[in-house]
């Protein structure tokens, strides 16, 4: 279940309130609970976890320096993007080349199968617990606003 959130923004040209619904905020999952979940899932020991992740990781970042895509099977790909100043000619591009270039961005692309197990017709959706307890006191605060 993903948890969330309600919030109001203020339209900056009509100043008209709008509410959206957000993810609440999460506590990220850490490595050493990730390798405890695969170790639980397979018959590998979490030693041999954590030195798979480790080369794992190494590897993605220099196949990324390298300028290669890196595909993950059903999750997606990472790949590299760069951003750079425009030259006023051909020559000069040619000629600056990489002093051009301003950052170098890592992205990823979700493949078909994550694009799927997130779409939200297959999600259940839960508020978090604090959005639960605001909730119940506007409630009683407001009960009018929520008679039958």
């Amino acid at each position: 279940m993903i948890p969330y959130i309600i919030k109001a923004i203020k339209n900056p040209i009509t100043k008209a309130l709008a509410y959206y619904v957000q993810s609440a905020k999460q506590h990220a999952l850490t490595r050493k609970q990730l390798e405890k979940r695969i170790e639980r899932r397979s018959t590998v020991a979490s030693a041999d976890v954590k030195a798979v992740l480790d080369a794992l990781e190494f590897e993605i970042i220099d196949a990324l320096q390298s300028g290669m895509t890196v595909p993950l099977g059903e999750l997606g790909t990472f790949y590299t993007r760069l951003k750079s100043k425009p030259a006023e000619t051909l020559q000069e591009a040619w000629r600056k080349g990489p002093e051009l270039v301003e950052h170098v961005t890592c992205c990823f692309l979700r493949s078909r199968a994550l694009s799927q197990a997130l779409d939200v017709r297959n999600l259940d959706f839960g508020p978090d617990s604090a959005e639960q307890e605001r909730k119940e006191a506007y409630r009683r605060e407001h009960p009018e606003e929520f008679q039958d």
